[in-house]
């Protein structure tokens, strides 16, 4: 790893299935400076994130970390909603959840308060709870849900599957990171897809019960 970091430009830090491994790569890929960008899911919990964000403050390296489903063309097509509605599958929520909880900051942005989990037949519903009028539920199951979003605001309201190609989105919004250094969304946004993510997963552990995000 070392001897990558002292030939590379820009380094990209892939452990998808591992999040929990992102830390200790964090650890020695950031004290050479360079542009970093960290696969989704960012960290395993909320804690873990935070010390990442402390090592790249102590080294002064940029760095970023999103779900790909940030850049779902559909997502633009309602401005600063109220309620979104969210759906999606994979092969277990602890690893394909945050592609939801992604979609649902980037249009409601910080301040959820809670998350409550709800089984219906082979699917879970999490409700995020804002205390502003805000509201957001994200339906995940492990089967075929296609990634879509409904989003409304007082007067529009959309639903969309997620069809465009985010993913060459994001490998666009990677490149103008590592020619600029500048991340095109505020990274207070990772930390705030953590913490949901963290409540939705304990959630699901104590159904019908608010967990404090």
């Amino acid at each position: 790893i070392d001897e990558l970091c002292e030939k590379s430009d820009m380094i990209v830090i892939l452990a998808p299935s591992n999040p929990e491994a992102h830390l200790g790569f964090a650890e020695k890929v950031f004290k050479y400076g360079k542009p970093t960008y960290i696969d989704k899911t960012f960290a395993p919990d909320a804690a873990t994130a935070d010390k990442i964000f402390a090592l790249s403050e102590k080294y002064g390296t940029p760095f970023f970390s999103t779900s790909a489903l940030r850049y779902g063309e559909e997502l633009d097509l309602v401005e600063s909603p109220t309620t979104v509605i969210t759906t999606g599958s994979g092969s277990s929520a602890e690893e394909y959840i945050i592609h939801q909880v992604e979609m649902v900051v980037k249009k409601l942005g910080l301040g959820a308060k809670g998350v409550r989990a709800t089984e219906v037949g082979g699917a879970v519903c999490f409700h995020v709870r804002y205390d502003d009028g805000r509201a957001a539920q994200m339906t995940y199951s492990s089967g075929s849900l296609s990634f879509s979003a409904y989003m409304m605001n007082a007067t529009a309201s959309k639903f969309r599957k997620i069809e465009s190609d985010f993913f060459k989105a994001l490998m666009k919004d990677i490149l103008v990171f590592f020619e600029t250094g500048k991340i095109s969304f505020d990274t207070a946004e990772t930390r705030e897809a953590m913490r949901i993510r963290e409540a939705a997963l304990k959630a699901m552990a104590t159904p019908d019960t608010w967990v404090e995000v």
